[in-house]
């Protein structure tokens, strides 16, 4: 699946949770050092320096909400094109999907590149129109109508109608972007401001901060990873007509995350990692509902399975994820030694982004997968 599901840890017997990320970048007081792996409680020194290299990027988090074109389904009076492309909109034809991501420096916003995914799959042509409209190839159905936003408030909200919230925030952190460049195989897309969009952002991620240690040197990577994202609400299953009896009454007035925990339970029983013994998380327990948060986790062992790709290798790990979490930062902590005046060498934390969240792993239930970044890849996010 295209967002990543929750994780049981099966050596703490838990489902980690994710943290709200307030507007100072701090995260909730609630985390203990253990989750991150760091030595000492939560108010020790190395903590504090762990926590404070951490909250340097997470107000770079942002959730994109872009725009679907099915102005050209099959079965509808498509509107007037020339030469492929649309010359008008109708905004009754657009579907809205949210998708985490950071800003990057040169006001650029990096996010997952399989918003074209969908159940069910858009044509050629839907796939095209989108593109047009989200590169500004074509006119959208208003002066007023969304292409794509991208809001990096703490709580974030479809985007379509954000004008009333101007009376409320001096500067709305809501800002129109354009398509900059879309890689479908690597799975990731760079959106750049409009060219209309007057506000810009406070915090992104620098150029050098961008590194492809995870897909080209995976062993060089420090286990302990961590994501900024913003889970979409918890929703009704849709039901399939091709279940089984047992499969049908399972999904019986289930939500999404309810059927993604009793499906990790029962792969649990046939493994025999108890997890059926544990009190079942509620959606409320693990993740903050659009919300801006930060899950932690780990990096698994490479895999000869890991897909490879010239802009980025598939990769596994722990971080707890739901829809809207795709596109989502996936950060790790690198030590560098800074000589001081006296000849010492002090070790300083910084900030690493090795890839973006991707989705659920098919191979192994204890895992989520994320695109680590080549050298190729980081290349052509900073050029594009």
């Amino acid at each position: 699946m295209d967002f990543g599901g929750p994780i049981y840890d099966t050596a703490s017997r838990t489902w980690p949770i994710s943290y709200s990320v307030f507007n100072d970048g701090s995260i909730d007081e609630i985390i203990h050092a253990a989750t991150i792996r760091a030595p000492g409680d939560f108010n020790s020194e190395a903590s504090h320096k762990v926590f404070g290299a951490i909250q340097t990027v997470t107000l770079a988090a942002g959730k994109a909400y872009i725009n679907i074109c099915h102005c050209r389904r099959p079965g509808r009076t498509p509107p007037p094109s020339f030469n492929g492309i649309l010359l008008s909109h109708d905004s009754d034809c657009h579907e809205t999907v949210g998708f985490s991501g950071f800003w990057l420096e040169g006001f650029k916003f990096v996010t997952a590149a399989h918003f074209l995914s969908s159940n069910p799959p858009l044509s050629e042509e839907e796939k095209k129109d989108t593109l047009d409209l989200l590169k500004y190839a074509s006119p959208p159905p208003s002066t007023r109508a969304m292409r794509a936003r991208v809001s990096s408030q703490f709580s974030s909200q479809d985007c379509n109608h954000y004008e009333h919230l101007v009376g409320q925030l001096h500067v709305p952190q809501i800002y129109d972007v354009q398509l900059a460049d879309h890689n479908e195989a690597a799975d990731i897309a760079v959106f750049r401001l409009a060219v209309h969009e007057t506000r810009r952002p406070q915090v992104w991620i620098k150029n050098s901060q961008l590194s492809s240690a995870a897909a080209n040197f995976p062993g060089t990577v420090p286990s302990m990873v961590f994501s900024t994202y913003y889970p979409a609400s918890d929703y009704p299953v849709n039901p399939i007509n091709n279940l089984s009896p047992v499969e049908k009454k399972e999904q019986e007035n289930c939500t999404r995350f309810e059927l993604m925990v009793k499906e990790r339970v029962r792969k649990g029983k046939q493994c025999g990692d108890n997890s059926d013994q544990v009190h079942l998380p509620r959606f409320e327990d693990i993740f903050h509902a659009n919300c801006r948060s930060i899950g932690f986790g780990h990096i698994a062992e490479p895999s000869p399975r890991d897909v490879s790709h010239r802009g980025a290798v598939l990769r596994t790990h722990s971080i707890p994820g739901f829809a809207g979490c795709s596109g989502a930062m996936i950060g790790c902590l690198e030590t560098t030694h800074c000589p001081t005046p006296e000849g010492l060498l002090v070790p300083n934390l910084s900030v690493k982004i090795i890839g973006i969240f991707k989705g659920e792993s098919g191979d192994c239930m204890n895992y989520n997968t994320f695109s680590a970044f080549t050298q190729c890849g980081v290349d052509s996010i900073v050029n594009c």
